[in-house]
């Protein structure tokens, strides 16, 4: 159901997924993957087994997803979302019915928990490319001659990494509220209460399935991952930012990324229920929708049920960014209820040449 206290007229609506990312940090001059490239889906395992750091507790880490994989078939011989689902479907499998086999090995909440930890160390140390294009993206989706109250653009991201985020998070205009939600601390002991002049109901940047730079506490994290029916969605627990280290996981701090598991509490989870509903009606008050290297898998129910089920007849133009032209009609079929049939498509191979021409 749409909630009015969300709503709000939007011109330009960007959806990213992990191909934005991954073209804004993969250097042109080269075809591999480098330390400062964002790994996708299908290659982080296979990636990770060559990520080295100076921290102890991340060689632990690898050594823990290792020891702890339970399938025949090598974990790096997995795309991450495919090692998610096995490993907590075997899990849950053997754990019910032959516990003997699971006595030794850690449970998914704790398996979840190193590996999200692995996921924030890496994405942290990738960077933007030399082209700048990312700040030249964001200039011109957040004009720095507007007040935030003035802004009419926003954007949807699917993923963790904070390339983005960092051009915004520099700007002496903008709070950290106004850029991911007005209930964000500074640090685990500050005080949670907001102020009236702190309310910012519609933020730039809606961060779906969480941001590497967002910190709770363990014991939450792993409730979130294995228990979230045990959440009062109401419950408003303490969520601040950290845009210098990962953590330990031996600190009681995890970072708040929902990996992709089968089945994501968002509706559970005070926050995630929050940026989902507030994402949802922002799809209702677009003018314009630029998804950008995200191809709406079948396997994330929660973004295709969303993406199937909004209307808004005053779209006025689609633009699909992406390597795979058949993402164009893929998502003409998607849409083809909820927008009217006279709006502009556009397709764009790569994000470089969409922000080369347009911004």
């Amino acid at each position: 159901m749409r909630q009015e206290q969300n709503r709000r007229e939007i011109d330009k609506l960007y959806i990213l997924g992990a191909g934005c990312s991954y073209s804004l940090s993969s250097s042109l001059s080269t075809n591999g993957m480098t330390k400062t490239t964002t790994p996708l889906d299908y290659n982080f395992l296979e990636h990770l087994q060559e990520f080295t750091d100076r921290n102890a507790w991340v060689a632990n880490s690898i050594g823990h997803i290792k020891r702890n994989w339970m399938d025949e078939l090598k974990l790096n011989n997995h795309g991450l979302e495919e090692a998610i689902i096995k490993r907590i479907g075997q899990y849950d499998f053997l754990s019910k019915l032959h516990p003997q086999k699971t006595i030794k090995k850690s449970s998914n909440a704790d398996y979840v928990d190193h590996l999200s930890h692995l996921i924030s160390k890496f994405l942290l140390k990738c960077k933007a490319n030399t082209r700048d294009r990312h700040k030249k993206f964001i200039d011109h989706a957040f004009p720095r001659s507007q007040t935030p109250s003035d802004l009419d653009n926003r954007i949807i991201t699917f993923n963790y990494d904070t390339i983005l985020d960092e051009v915004l998070l520099d700007r002496a205009t903008l709070t950290q509220r106004q850029i991911y939600f007005d209930r964000l601390l500074k640090e685990e002991n500050d005080n949670s209460l907001r102020r009236s002049n702190q309310k910012f109901s519609h933020p730039l940047l809606l961060k779906l399935h969480g941001s590497i730079n967002w910190n709770v506490n363990t014991n939450y994290f792993k409730k979130i991952i294995e228990n979230p029916s045990d959440i009062n969605p109401d419950e408003k627990e303490p969520i601040w930012i950290n845009r210098k280290k990962t953590p330990s996981p031996t600190d009681n701090v995890s970072p708040l990324i929902i990996p992709p598991l089968p089945n994501k509490p968002i509706t559970q989870v005070g926050i995630f229920n929050y940026l989902w509903t507030t994402a949802y009606e922002y799809l209702h008050d677009a003018k314009e929708l630029i998804i950008v290297g995200y191809s709406c898998p079948q396997t994330d129910g929660i973004a295709h049920a969303m993406f199937s089920h909004f209307t808004n007849k005053n779209i006025e133009r689609v633009v699909i960014i992406d390597p795979d032209a058949n993402m164009l009609s893929k998502y003409r079929g998607l849409f083809k209820s909820s927008v009217s049939k006279g709006i502009r498509w556009q397709y764009y191979e790569n994000f470089q040449e969409y922000v080369d021409d347009e911004c």
